[in-house]
């Protein structure tokens, strides 16, 4: 019974998801807070994820910015999500003068991150690329021990 009932909400978390990526909510210029608190409250938190997401005022950023920041954020909580197993996520988005800096932080199974000998599936490869098309920088630190960070900064010289 228990397996049947695990199989059951991981299921659901799934189809959560699917129906979300089928009608994700619209990316409006100056909305990547709201969007991303959106996107958290309905898969995360509805899969059963405690969800937080910490943010300081952004200054105005440019779409492909925004764009970029969204959906590597997506790719991270996708993984989480479907991945890791984890029973709690979040989300830090902040900047100074210079960069954007973003964190998504998980409490899953984490993965031995420095034994990685290819770089990954398409998320990781797509997350990094969208990081380095604004000529930022991608990381990801994660252990065995469990819970994973994918961090993001994207410098506004780009």
């Amino acid at each position: 019974m228990d397996r049947l009932s695990q199989t059951a909400q991981d299921a659901l978390k799934e189809m959560r998801l699917l129906l979300y990526e089928l009608r994700p909510w619209a990316l409006e210029s100056g909305k990547l807070v709201e969007t991303i608190q959106h996107r958290l409250d309905a898969v995360e938190r509805r899969s059963g994820l405690t969800a937080h997401l910490i943010t300081t005022p952004l200054p105005t950023l440019p779409p492909r910015f925004e764009d970029n920041l969204y959906h590597i954020t997506l790719e991270a909580l996708n993984n989480a999500l479907k991945h890791a197993f984890a029973s709690a996520v979040t989300v830090q988005v902040c900047a100074d003068e210079q960069a954007v800096f973003l964190d998504v932080i998980d409490n899953g199974t984490g993965f031995d991150a420095a034994a990685m000998t290819k770089p990954g599936g398409m998320g990781l490869s797509n997350m990094r690329e969208r990081a380095e098309e604004l000529g930022g920088t991608f990381a990801i630190e994660s252990s065995v021990q469990g819970g994973t960070t994918v961090r993001a900064r994207l410098p506004f010289n780009s």
